[in-house]
């Protein structure tokens, strides 16, 4: 399935699918999950990464601001899913933000706790106790995921390439977004694609049918009905696209960051 273009027409046409698919999980065995895709930013990371290096250049407020409008022009289909981060990025490389500065905003969220760290060490146990593999996968930059995924020894990290110009944004060479094809002359592909590839350079294979998605909010649905779970983060501040998200049970079942996380966890992937 494809988006429409408007995620709340698209979380329409998801919700009644997650209804289907949560009847139908009463009456069958649930699938075994070998490979669990993990969102980066609002599931792994307590705020979206892109809106901290906002602030960072230019305030709190401005920074909401120009955040906010982006995610609003998208919710009301003004934009298509594909244009948020293009948009953010050319904000934040003009005025004068640099690829490396994505290592150092991790750094300075884990410094800060930023990061959620009982999932992360939830995610770590499962992994070692029933051999999952785990994909970070983000819509922001590749560099971000790769980070995490090597500080916390998840393995795999994948997420939107930039392709920097004379130090600034000149574009992406691949970007994460909703679909598998090209958008303005972009390489666009799903979190599932491209945790797929980068599985299969070190010789092992994603089936969907044995992958589960844990992520925060509706832009992933699409990534959750094409895998066999799609496990949503609940937290306990919830932003517009949470909200939106829960509102139409876009979920096969649910973690609240305000309960046991990694018992929540276990249920929720079938162990």
């Amino acid at each position: 399935m494809k988006t429409t273009g408007n995620p709340v027409l698209s979380a329409v046409m998801s919700s009644a699918r997650f209804a289907g698919r949560r009847t139908a999980a009463r009456f069958v065995a649930p699938p075994q999950i070998e490979t669990l895709i993990v969102d980066v930013d609002r599931t792994i990371t307590l705020e979206d990464s892109p809106k901290l290096a906002l602030e960072a250049l230019c305030g709190k407020a401005e920074a909401g601001k120009i955040f906010h409008s982006i995610i609003r022009k998208a919710i009301l289909g003004r934009i298509p899913l594909e244009s948020i981060n293009g948009e953010v990025f050319g904000v934040l490389y003009n005025r004068g933000f640099r690829h490396s500065d994505w290592v150092s905003l991790m750094e300075g969220q884990e410094r800060d706790n930023g990061l959620r760290l009982d999932l992360i060490e939830s995610i770590q146990a499962l992994s070692a106790r029933h051999g999952i593999t785990i994909v970070l996968a983000t819509r922001s930059s590749d560099a971000a995921a790769r980070w995490l995924a090597t500080r916390y020894g998840f393995g795999f990290g994948v997420g939107s390439i930039e392709r920097p110009m004379n130090g600034t944004f000149a574009g992406f060479s691949r970007m994460i977004g909703v679909f598998d094809g090209i958008y303005l002359g972009t390489e666009v592909v799903t979190k599932m694609t491209a945790a797929s590839r980068i599985l299969a350079e070190s010789g092992r294979t994603l089936v969907s049918a044995r992958t589960a998605v844990l992520t925060n909010d509706l832009l992933d649905a699409f990534e959750m009905l094409s895998c066999a779970r799609g496990v949503l983060l609940v937290p306990r501040e919830k932003n517009t696209l949470e909200k939106l998200t829960g509102a139409f049970h876009l979920y096969d079942a649910t973690i609240h960051e305000d309960g046991d996380v990694r018992q929540q966890l276990k249920i929720a992937l079938g162990f």
